[in-house]
């Protein structure tokens, strides 16, 4: 969850800042975050698979995310054109805080029992 707050946050800031120095900052610090949840999320996509099926999901995962890699830019950029960059850093940055809050309701109900169910149909 801190990971994805401190993404979240300091994404959020990068529209208001004002000098070179504070950007690379805030961008440190966000990758800093990232760091922390990229680890975290590839851990978590093979956790509850098969041993024989654990190679299958990494490479999911990885192409999941080279996909997300290459449609984010362009999506913001086609966003960036109806309103304005600004706008786009606050929405991500809004975005990622989000999901820092889901995350710890997700880990909250599957550690009280509850249960959160995969796309499959697999009970995580």
């Amino acid at each position: 969850m801190i990971g994805f707050v401190l993404s979240g946050v300091f994404t959020l800031v990068i529209p208001f800042t004002t000098h070179l120095w504070v950007l690379m900052l805030t961008q440190a610090i966000a990758g800093f975050g990232r760091g922390f949840a990229s680890p975290v999320l590839m851990s978590l996509s093979i956790k509850h698979m098969d041993n024989d099926k654990r190679a299958t999901a990494m490479g999911f995962y990885q192409a999941i995310y080279g996909l997300g890699m290459f449609m984010g830019p362009l999506v913001m950029g086609a966003a960036g054109d109806g309103f304005s960059l600004k706008q786009g850093f606050i929405f991500v940055g809004i975005l990622g805080c989000v999901t820092a809050v889901l995350s710890q309701w997700m880990l909250n109900r599957v550690q009280t029992g509850g249960t959160v169910t995969a796309a499959s149909g697999k009970t995580m």
